[in-house]
């Protein structure tokens, strides 16, 4: 099973939209001189940041088999056996006017700084190979996945929201 997220397009569309901003930004003849030169640059370092931390990771291609899953993102592979990933999770994640759910995978099950593992670590971690996740287009994905896992034996938490 290859999975995608669901927010590649969304992101892309802001990507392109920044970009031109940049363009317009630098032929337009109403800003001049040095204000045109700091649009310019502000636009595009932010533009840069946008597709680094945002676009990137969405580009992960996550396909999950009996052995274990493999993340792709741009024709670079690393592939984990279940008994790596410790952090196998099912759990929402919201923003301001939504609430997504999926399973959240990880190998590892603390930060850094000693923290523990969260789903949204986890969404918006740029460990894009050692920490991704899992969108449901439907009930009926999200049934098939969880039952093809628990067929391969992979246990799955389920977060407490969600009980």
């Amino acid at each position: 099973m290859k999975f995608r997220t669901i927010f590649v397009y969304l992101h892309f569309l802001v990507a392109v939209l920044l970009i031109n901003m940049v363009i317009v930004g630098y032929f337009s003849e109403d800003i001049v001189g040095v204000y045109k030169i700091a649009l310019c640059v502000l636009f595009s370092i932010f533009s840069a940041f946008f597709i680094i931390f945002v676009l990137l990771p969405d580009f992960r291609v996550i396909e999950l088999t009996e052995e274990g899953c493999s993340v792709n993102i741009f024709k670079v592979k690393k592939t984990h056996a279940w008994k790596d990933i410790v952090y196998i999770c099912r759990d929402t994640v919201s923003t301001k006017t939504n609430s997504f759910e999926g399973i959240f995978f990880s190998t590892k099950l603390c930060r850094k700084s000693g923290k523990k593992i969260t789903a949204s670590y986890i969404q918006h971690s740029l460990d894009i190979f050692n920490c991704f996740c899992i969108f449901w287009m439907d009930e009926k994905e999200k049934e098939k996945v969880l039952n093809q896992l628990k067929e391969w034996g992979v246990e799955v938490i389920t977060s407490p929201k969600l009980a």
